[in-house]
């Protein structure tokens, strides 16, 4: 239980480092399976916003934690440049 009350009010900016594209994500569940051969898993319209939709679908991701108790922050893909 104490892990999933640190997670409860936390979403992740997920960040393709090749590309610039970011998304703003809720975290769902535990993957991808291990047989997969990835190391990270996501929603098919997380994975599109990160452009790592097409082909083999992996690829460098930097994840950052964000904590929004008050669900301030929109889910969905980044589009103002920083």
């Amino acid at each position: 239980t104490r892990l999933r009350d640190w997670y409860k009010y936390r979403k992740v900016l997920l960040v393709n480092p090749n590309n610039g594209k970011a998304v703003v994500a809720d975290i769902a569940d535990a993957g991808p399976a291990k047989w997969t051969g990835k190391q990270f898993g996501a929603s098919p319209e997380a994975m599109k916003a990160l452009n790592l939709h097409l082909k083999s679908r992996k690829g460098l991701i930097i994840f950052l934690f964000l904590d929004d108790p008050d669900n301030k922050i929109p889910l969905g893909p980044v589009t103002k440049k920083y």
